[in-house]
């Protein structure tokens, strides 16, 4: 029952996903998203960052290069949430996560509408996916361990890679 909710839910999520791609025509620009969304906030990391050289970093280096961090930033989120929901390359994942996290965390650190304890929260539970390999019980890390000798063995870079990195 609770499978076929799962299912039911995420079927329904596909179809909307759709259904707005195909009315919103900005969403069809064969590019990847820029949003003014990440350009405000890192705008305020640019002013509240923890450290004199992370706001430089982001004021001088980042924020005039928003066209290039801009979509890998989307291509890093949509990496994390994937690799989560598959248990594919969870461990790999979840340490570029916390990494990811914790530059959140140093750089609205001191912005008032902010809670840094949100970005503690998040690298801690990045920390513990990467830590316990969560991957390896109902993911494709626990499959590709069964299924793939190349991978359970480590044979070869592919085989090594997903073993150590699930």
């Amino acid at each position: 029952m609770i499978l076929a909710l799962f299912w039911a839910v995420t079927l329904a999520g596909i179809a909307m996903a759709v259904r707005n791609w195909q009315q919103d025509p900005t969403q069809r620009t064969g590019t990847l998203p820029v949003s003014d969304g990440l350009q405000y906030w890192t705008e305020q990391e640019s002013k509240s960052a923890a450290f004199e050289f992370h706001r430089t970093f982001l004021k001088d280096f980042v924020l005039p290069h928003m066209t290039i961090f801009g979509p890998i930033v989307f291509l890093a989120e949509l990496v994390f949430a994937g690799s989560m929901i598959l248990g594919l390359a969870v461990r790999f994942v979840g340490v570029l996560a916390v990494a990811y996290t914790l530059q959140l965390w140093l750089g609205l650190y001191g912005n008032s509408s902010e809670w840094p304890w949100t970005y503690m929260f998040l690298a801690l539970l990045m920390f513990l996916f990467a830590v316990d390999a969560s991957g390896r019980s109902l993911g494709f890390d626990a499959w590709l361990r069964r299924e793939v000798p190349a991978v359970r063995d480590g044979k070869g870079f592919i085989g090594w890679f997903f073993n150590m990195a699930g």
